[in-house]
């Protein structure tokens, strides 16, 4: 269902590395909204903000939106041919 999920607590950095929802099945029930959800309520008095990277046309990207976040700069991953 969950594959993984990693929340570090640092000072008041709150990261989190990975959400997904496997397999199709499980998702657009509401499982990604929750946990997001709860990770920014966790976040709050104890973080500023709250950041989130997704890779462009990801399906959650409208997810996030309904969640407050605001879209930010586009970044490129270069990858090293070696």
């Amino acid at each position: 269902m969950l594959e993984e999920v990693f929340l570090y607590l640092k000072s008041n950095l709150k990261i989190l590395k990975l959400l997904e929802v496997l397999p199709s099945e499980y998702q657009g029930k509401g499982l990604g909204r929750h946990l997001v959800s709860r990770v920014v309520t966790a976040s709050h008095g104890v973080a500023p903000f709250v950041k989130l990277f997704v890779l462009g046309g990801n399906s959650a990207e409208l997810l996030y939106r309904q969640l407050g976040f605001m879209p930010g700069p586009r970044y490129v991953d270069f990858k090293s041919r070696g």
